[in-house]
């Protein structure tokens, strides 16, 4: 999750995204913690990929 953080820092337009989508989400799954990680799975699973693409990359 770590290179997620830095990918948001370094996109502040995905990190609006996922800021919005946690809100949202929030709302509908109050109660139901489970409900509301499984729903920014997506979103994670996508932009954590993106993260480790790029940072290796650059590592290279």
């Amino acid at each position: 999750m770590v290179v997620l953080s830095h990918y948001l820092q370094a996109y502040a337009a995905v990190a609006k995204d996922y800021e919005q989508l946690k809100l949202s989400l929030w709302k509908l799954f109050e109660h139901n913690r489970d409900a509301y990680t499984a729903h920014k799975g997506d979103f994670v699973r996508h932009y954590t990929e993106l993260a480790k693409q790029l940072f290796t990359e650059n590592m290279t």
